[in-house]
This record gives C-alpha cells, structure tokens and sequence, in this order.
C-alpha cells in the first residue's frame, strides 16, 4: 500500500509539475505575442511553424555572443526570427559587429518597452511558434544553445 501512494505521489507531482509548465508557456507566449503586436506590428504566420529567439542584451555576455553566432547561421530560414532588446542604444555597442549581420527577420528594441510586458526573459530564449501561437520555450546558456538549436533545425 505504501508503494501504490508513492507511486500515485510522484505522478501527481508530475502532472502538476507539467500543468505549471504549460500555465508559464503561456504566459511567457501571450505576453510576446501581446509585446510584438503593440510595439513591433508584428505577428506570427497563421500557418505553420515559427521560432523567434529573443536576445536580451544584458546578462551573461559569452551566452549573448553564442545566440548572436548562432542566430547568424540560421538567419536564412523564414521561419527563424530574432528579437534583440535592450534599455538603451548604448547596450548594443558591444554586439554592433553581430547585428550588422543579421537580416530583414530581426526586431530591434531599444527602449526597454519589453520589461513593461513582463516577459521573464533574463537570456538568450527560443520560442516555438505554431498557428501563430507560442507553445513551447526553452532558456538558452552556454551548455544546451547548440543541442536546442540543432534540435530544432537539424543540422
């Protein structure tokens, strides 16, 4: 009987767990949706598959660096968009080199308005877009950035 409850323990804690997850997806997903829209005129294609990164300026430089390098290889796709923020103008000095390489699908802020739309993002974080609805994030640092990206494109 002890075995049965612990049982049932961990998959409530699971489940709950996962229903977390997908309240903080959506969340995280209706407020970009909601920031883009309002202060970008932008928004998602209805029907198929979208992955906007979004690259706050601010926190580890070496996982910026490694998001803007790898955002520069899959700057050619059309379902790969980039969104680079930041408080001020002077906060991309040091990234100058790396967004002159960036291309049409990339969104420029910098006048800090995504703080006002509480989108929790502290680093590099690739989104997956669907119908035009986020469904899925995962925050990048410098031990997974290469794996979710070559999960999510292959190659």
């Amino acid at each position: 009987m002890k075995q049965f409850v612990f049982c049932l323990g961990i998959l409530l804690g699971v489940s709950c767990n996962n229903a977390a997850d997908k309240g903080l997806v959506y969340r995280h997903g209706e407020e970009l949706n909601l920031y883009l829209h309002e202060v970008h005129r932008f928004q998602f294609p209805d029907h198929n598959k979208a992955y906007p990164l979004v690259i706050p300026v601010w926190g580890c430089s070496n996982c910026i660096e490694a998001a803007f390098e790898l955002a520069q290889q899959y700057i050619h796709r059309t379902d790969f968009y980039v969104l680079i923020t930041a408080n001020t103008k002077k906060d991309f000095i040091p990234y100058r080199s790396y967004m002159q390489q960036l291309s049409s699908n990339t969104l420029v802020d910098s006048t800090g308005k995504d703080n006002h739309y509480d989108l929790g993002i502290f680093g590099p974080v690739l989104f997956t877009s669907e119908s035009g609805r986020i469904h899925q994030f995962t925050e990048l640092n410098l031990q997974n950035i290469k794996t979710v990206f070559y999960e999510n494109f292959g190659y």
